[in-house]
C-alpha cells in the first residue's frame, strides 16, 4: 500500500491498515525479544532503557488498537512479564508487580 492510499480522519489522524498495525506491534516485540533472549548476537546490546521504551511503545499500540486479545498483543504482554528477568541489576519490586498485574 502506498502512502498516498492511506486514510486520514477528519481530525487529521492517520489511519493505518490492520496489517501495518500488526507489523508495528511485531516489530516492537522483536526489538525487545531479540536482545533479551539472544544477547550474545549483539556486539553492543541495546540498553535496558531503550528496550523498555520499545516495550512501552509496543504495549501502547496494543491498547490503542484494541489488540490485547491478539497474538501480537499476547506476545508483547508475555515480553513484559519476562522483561525484568533480563536485567537483574535493574529489577525493582514495582517492575515485578507491574509484570504480574498484566497477566490477570
Amino acid at each position: 500500500m502506498a502512502l498516498a492510499e492511506l486514510q486520514v480522519q477528519a481530525d487529521g489522524q492517520l489511519v493505518l491498515p490492520l496489517d501495518w498495525r500488526a507489523r508495528g506491534m511485531r516489530l516492537y516485540r522483536q526489538l525487545v525479544q531479540l536482545p533479551t533472549r539472544y544477547p550474545m548476537v549483539f556486539q553492543a546490546p541495546p540498553s535496558h532503557e531503550d528496550l523498555l521504551e520499545y516495550l512501552r511503545e509496543g504495549l501502547r499500540l496494543v491498547e490503542e488498537f484494541g489488540q490485547r486479545d491478539t497474538l501480537e498483543g499476547a506476545e508483547l504482554l508475555t515480553a513484559k512479564a519476562f522483561f525484568w528477568w533480563s536485567w537483574p541489576e535493574q529489577r525493582t519490586e514495582r517492575e515485578l508487580l507491574d509484570a504480574f498485574a498484566q497477566r490477570a
